[in-house]
This record gives structure tokens, sequence and C-alpha cells, in this order.
């Protein structure tokens, strides 16, 4: 036995020599050791055997010579030291996790996690045991990783920025590490002190890259003989209709293909939207991606309305695919956070005291066959690739022909990546050094846009100049798909012409814009008669309705000295509506704005003012008031607003409130002349 039992405390827990495999640094990994004149280390299996007999021996102990609760505490403390002595205790998070010495395997200590309770099987602790438990073990363990070296699990890659390193996981314990002179080499997980799932979580099949016989390219390079451009970005036809010519679009996609292993240098990873209409091969080309870096058991996920699945998709994956997401609506604080590079906090398992954090590392690439990007918050974080519609007689194959050739040049491609790879670290040393790294950019993916142009520098002007461009006709494209898909934009759109020019507050156009909806759409309707809702969508597509609507923003000083903002626009051009002199009296014009000639029908035609209470804003307004108001609209009340002593709820002294809600009467409601 490796215990006194005579010692005071039962087993004294003797620190075993700490291994490392080195850290991120940069020093050469090396097994740890202890003094030079000590015995080899036993293999880890023969050391687990011993303890294993060294359990029994404490097991078979009377209970009146050690108590069970002594016997645990020493089977506990006793495992803790052989696991010291076969491998190394990382805290991941505020989770014990053990790596293995010899075959460098991760064991993450959570509660029914697989494979801790196999590990404590070969100790000779079963499930159900009453002797010591799984679970008072894994408790123990925890409260002793509470000092151990933190540490992360990555899945895909890992960029040390401090020492400009890229490391990328070929799976199964193999992982490449990058230099910034392009050198790559192959090391061992938990060298460098760093961490890596072994793929099983995912189904990922092993990669290899040949080292010996990288090929010479730049890392944004769309040659013919490609294998990337060849089974990869030339699967589909590309809808130039749009604006986004063929090169362009693929010249982002090998941006983003690259990108995919710099989470830590694009922080904010964009979405990589596919578009376009059923059977355009749009998610077999996203597949191909998934394939090439986790193996033949990559699928799509079906897009899911449930934000709390999406995240943890996206902490547990490398590449994440979701199919047909075609609604986008309720899961846009979720695709924020993931896209800004977000960390995720949940309850861990063994205690309720610590939260296990973790962070999210997929990359997100999406495919739909209908438009959603309903704010430019969304679509400002999207790249969108516009599918065209298959056009061959016979465009296409068996997915099982298409999938085994794919899967013969699978490492030929990876070598090919990882050849960019090796350019794209030279690039950045290269530009950085060089100072041209660090630019201002407009696009609101900017750490995405300084990425790409920074490989494009490295490879010439013509290639800087192709790569600006494409982030050009991209932002275009971006301005245009919310203005398709936003609400806002299209009931603005919808108002006369002879309404721009004018000068309105959220209010004023919470009761205008409801007129501008058909009655079989009720849900729009009464969105667009709260207030709430209108600030919000002016706030959130400011700049796509300056761009397609004209909008200038300004401000307002009303009667009770408060700063109101106000909004005018350029853009409007839809039908025939009351003047807007008739629906708000103080509504002002532009002194440089004049109404279009062929809009004339829609001014006043006759020197009588109209019947107040009648105009289109009015019935709004008030409709809107009555729905938020106590006093439900009794009828009793001056319709204009003026004098309400006959029910009491408003006098002469409160014109303009109402003394049921004390909300301000929007101004349409009100006349003027009194």
């Amino acid at each position: 036995m490796i215990w006194p039992l005579d010692a005071p405390d039962g087993l004294v827990e003797e620190e075993a020599p700490p291994t490392s495999y080195g850290d991120a640094s940069g020093v050469a990994p090396q097994q740890g050791k202890a003094e030079a004149d000590s015995a080899p280390a036993p293999s880890t299996a023969s050391e687990r055997k011993r303890v294993a007999g060294n359990i029994e021996d404490i097991r078979s102990i009377p209970g009146k010579d050690m108590p069970a609760w002594k016997k645990s505490q020493n089977i506990a403390k006793l495992i803790h030291i052989s696991l010291k002595q076969t491998g190394v205790l990382y805290n991941v998070g505020n989770v014990a996790t053990y790596v293995d010495n010899e075959t460098r395997e991760i064991t993450e200590v959570v509660k029914d996690g697989a494979r801790f309770g196999e590990l404590m099987v070969e100790y000779g602790i079963f499930p159900g045991d009453k002797s010591i438990s799984a679970e008072g073990l894994g408790k123990y363990l925890n409260v002793k990783a509470v000092r151990a070296p933190k540490a992360t699990i990555y899945a895909g890659s890992y960029y040390d920025a401090a020492n400009h390193v890229l490391y990328v996981n070929e799976w199964a314990g193999n992982i490449l590490r990058i230099d910034a002179d392009g050198n790559v080499t192959r090391i061992r997980n938990g060298d460098y002190g760093l961490l890596w799932g072994d793929g099983e979580a995912v189904q990922a099949t092993p990669l290899h890259a040949d080292l010996d016989n990288l090929p010479t390219m730049t890392a944004l390079s769309l040659e013919d003989e490609s294998l990337i451009k060849k089974h990869i970005l030339d699967v589909i036809n590309y809808d130039e209709s749009l604006g986004m010519s063929k090169q362009h679009a693929q010249l982002i996609l090998m941006t983003a293909l690259v990108g995919l292993f710099f989470i830590e240098r694009i922080p904010a990873y964009p979405y990589i939207y596919f578009f376009g209409p059923g059977g355009s091969m749009k998610t077999s080309l996203a597949v191909k991606v998934g394939k090439l870096i986790q193996g033949p058991s990559f699928r799509p996920t079906p897009a899911t309305t449930d934000e709390d699945q999406l995240k943890i998709m996206a902490i547990n994956n490398p590449f994440l695919l979701l199919d047909e997401a075609n609604n986008l609506r309720k899961l846009q604080n979720a695709m924020k956070a993931i896209a800004t590079g977000a960390q995720d906090v949940r309850r861990e398992l063994y205690t309720t005291t610590k939260q296990r954090i973790s962070n999210y590392q997929a990359r997100t690439w999406m495919t739909a066959n209908t438009a959603d990007q309903s704010t430019e918050t969304v679509a400002s974080r999207m790249m969108i690739i516009d599918v065209g519609a298959r056009t061959e007689e016979n465009p296409y194959r068996s997915d099982f022909y298409v999938d085994r050739a794919f899967l013969v040049d699978r490492d030929a491609i990876w070598t090919e990546l990882i050849a960019r790879l090796s350019s794209a670290m030279q690039a950045m040393k290269f530009v950085d050094e060089k100072g041209r790294g660090d630019i201002p950019v407009s696009h609101r993916m900017s750490a995405f846009f300084v990425f790409g142009s920074g490989l494009a520098k490295h490879e010439g002007i013509d290639a800087a100049n192709d790569f600006k461009d494409a982030m050009d006709a991209m932002a275009r494209r971006q301005t245009s798909a919310t203005s398709e898909s936003s609400e806002i934009v299209g009931l603005i759109r919808a108002l006369p012409a002879s309404y721009n020019g004018k000068v309105f507050t959220a209010s004023e156009l919470a009761g205008i814009l409801p007129g501008m909806v058909p009655e079989a759409n009720q849900e729009l309707k009464r969105k667009a008669s709260r207030l709430g809702w209108v600030s919000y969508q002016l706030q959130n597509n400011e700049l796509t309705l300056k761009k397609e609507l004209g909008m200038v923003k300004g401000h307002k000083i009303t009667k009770t000295k408060n700063r109101n903002i106000t909004y005018t626009f350029t853009g409007c051009a839809g039908g025939v509506l009351p003047p807007i002199e008739e629906v708000m009296p103080e509504a002002t014009p532009v002194p440089t704005a004049t109404a279009p000639a062929d809009d004339i029908m829609a001014q006043p035609q006759a020197t009588a003012k109209p019947d107040f209470k009648q105009s289109l804003a009015y019935k709004q307004a008030m409709a809107a008031h009555n729905k938020r108001c106590r006093c439900k609209g009794c009828g009793h009340c001056d319709d204009k607003g003026n004098d309400l002593v006959q029910c009491g709820r408003m006098t002469k002294t409160d014109k303009g409130k109402c003394s049921a809600c004390r909300n301000d009467i929007p101004e349409s409601m009100l006349d003027d002349e009194d």
C-alpha cells in the first residue's frame, strides 16, 4: 500500500510530479519527468490496476478500524494521486478535465459522463457502488481542479495572436501547427498546453495533410486547377442579376473558408447565407465544406426556432449548417451573440455554486429559399450568396457517387487548404509588419473585411482592388436584402409622394402607417400602430432608410420643452391619401423639397378645410390611444381634444394631455385653431 494507515488523517496525499506538454509560448513540447535518477513511470494500465487493488484493500478494512467516510476519503485521494501520475488535470471552464499521458485522450469529470464512468470502472468504482460513488469522486476532483491550470478544449482551430501561430485540428489527437513563416508541423493533443476535441462528439473522421507536398498558392487564389474551386465553389450557379458577380461571390466564399480557422482573428465571423430556389444545389456546396472539415458523417441541421438548441450546437460544433433557414426573426438575439463571439454560461453539473463557461466556436453557414433579413443589424452580419437555378438538361447526380468521389480527394483538398492557411499566416505577418493591417472600414463585419483585405494586399494591388469591389458589392446586396424584407421600409415607401419632405415624429408615423396596410394583414396593422414598434424599426433600419428612402433625422422641441426626434423622407412613392396638411397640421416641409408634378392630384383642391374627424391620421391615432388608455374612448369628449369638461378627462389647461393615461395626444389629433 502507498499510504500509512497510522497517519493522523489516514491517507497522506503526496503530490505527483506535474506532467506538462509545454505551453503556447512557442517552447517545444516535452513530456514531464521526475528526477533523472528516478525509476521510469509505470504504464497507465498497470498503474490503474495497482490502484484498483489498493482500493479493494481499503474496502476490506473492518469498519471499527476505518469508518466508511474515511474509506471514501482515502479512495478519493488515492485516485487523485493516480490521475496526476498518469496524466494532467486541467480546469476547463470550471470543470475538472483529465488528459491521459499515453493516449492523450480527454476525460471531462461531469455527471453521467460516459468517459468518466469508464475511467472509474478501471479503478474498480462501478455505478451504484455504495462505498464511494462516481458522483462523490466527481465533486472531489472538481474541488481539486479549482487551482489546476486553466485551459480550453478547442474544436476546429485556435489562433495564438500573441505569438502569431495557428493550430488546426486533424482529429484523433493530431494537430497541425502553422507558424508566422508558414512552416507546418504535426503535434499531439496537449502539446503547448492546448487541449483538443478528438472529434467523437461530432463523429469526425481524421484528416491527414501531406506536409511534404504542400502546393504553392496564395490564400485567396481562384485558379482553375484548384481542388477547392472544382469540388466546392463551382458546385452552384451564381445569380449575377442582383449585383454580385460570380468572381466576387467566390472571392468572398474563399475568404470565408480560410477565415473558418481564425476565430480569434475574426471574433465576429459573418453568417454565410446561400439564397436561391429549391434544387439549386446550394445545400450541396455547404455540405461539402462540412464533410471536408468533419468527414462523411456531417449532415445539415434543420433550422430550429429553439434558441437554446442553437446555442448548444454552436458550442459543440466547429462548423454548423442551418438548412432552410427561412424564418430568422425568432433567432435574432442568439444569432447576434454567436456571430459576435459571446460566451455561454450555464450551471456546472456537479455543483449549484459554480458556472460552466463555454465559448461559441461554430462558424455558421445557412441556406434559404425565401428571404428573411428583417433588420439591417442581422442582414449586415450575413454574406449573401445568390444561387441561380440549374439550367443543365440533367443537372443532378447520385449523392452516393458524388460523396464517394469527394471523399477520395478529401485529404488532397485538405492539403490545399492547409497550403492556403500557410500563405494566410505569411500574409498577416507581412501586413502587420508593414502597418497595413489595421485599417478603418465602414462595413459592420469589420474583422472579416480587414482580414480578407490583408490577405488580398499580400497578393498584389489587383487582388486588393478585387476584394474591395467584392465587399462593396456585398454591402449593396445587404442593403437591398433589408429593403426587400423590412416592413417599415415598405410601409414608408407606400406613403404618397406628397409626403416627401414633410417632418414626422415616430408617434405621428404610428398614426399614419397602419393606413398603408391591407385590412387582411391585421398583425402588421397592429404593429404599425404601436409607437414602440415604429421607433425600434426606425432605429434598427437607419442605414437602409437613409439609402433607400433618403431619411434625414432631426429634432423639434414640444410645447412641454421635450426634445422629439423627427424624420424626413424623400422616397415616398405610393398612392393618394389625404393631404399632409390635413392629416398633420403642424408637419412642416423641408424648404428645398417640392411635391412631384405627377402627385398634384394629392394636393387640396378646395379652400374649405376638410372635416378633421374624417382624416385617416386622426382615426388611426385615436384608435391607438383608445387601445392603451383606460378611458376606452367613451365618446363624450370633444373629438379634437380641446375642451373635454363633459366627462372630466381633460380641461383647457391640460390641452394635449389625456388625464386617464397622462400620455400626449398625438399632434395629429389636435386642431391648432382654438
